[in-house]
């Protein structure tokens, strides 16, 4: 059985030139990246709010806030869930706090003065990824991860460690190879 990341583990959010940016890493180490503006943030956040007793969901705040891109909608969301601003509670998103609409501009400027470099990934996700793919049987891609974790720690055991795990997995993958199994 293959266990899966789950993404809220591998997203990461920054505020960048007046845009929350939500960054999701790819099981083979690639990123890519969603915009919310600050004003379609502002919006979803207005909705919400109005809506505290009910809770939302996703279609409704799609259908609700036509004027915002579904995608920009899904960032602000789930930068508002990774914030603690939110909970779900039978598939509804309920605010919080009562003070909802404030507490999510806060976080969000939070972001903006935390600055990008703080969401940067550390040794410490790429080898939670090496893990992951290490127990999906993605030899090579293990041994890249754990390759790169190694060039970012600081700690020269923990960078041996590191090594060693990337040998292993190469040493893996050789042995995948010479029995013909594809990678």
């Amino acid at each position: 059985m293959t266990h899966r990341q789950p993404v809220d583990q591998r997203q990461s959010f920054a505020f960048e030139l007046g845009h929350l940016v939500r960054a999701v890493r790819r099981r083979d180490g690639d990123t890519y990246c969603h915009r919310c503006s600050l004003e379609s943030y502002r919006a979803v956040a207005h909705f919400i709010e109005e809506n505290a007793g009910q809770g939302v969901t996703t279609n409704m705040l799609w259908e609700a806030v036509p004027d915002v891109p579904c995608t920009q909608t899904s960032v602000a969301v789930a930068s508002m869930k990774e914030r603690s601003c939110l909970s779900v509670r039978q598939r509804r998103m309920f605010p919080t706090s009562d003070f909802f609409f404030e507490d999510a501009m806060i976080e969000l400027h939070a972001m903006e003065h935390k600055g990008p470099e703080s969401n940067a990934p550390t040794h410490l996700d790429y080898a939670d990824e090496a893990e992951s793919a290490q127990r999906a049987g993605a030899w090579p891609q293990a041994a890249a991860l754990w390759r790169r974790a190694a060039e970012m720690c600081d700690d020269a055991s923990k960078r041996e460690r590191y090594a060693k795990h990337a040998a292993w997995c190469d040493e893996m993958a050789a042995r995948g190879d010479e029995a013909g199994e594809q990678p």
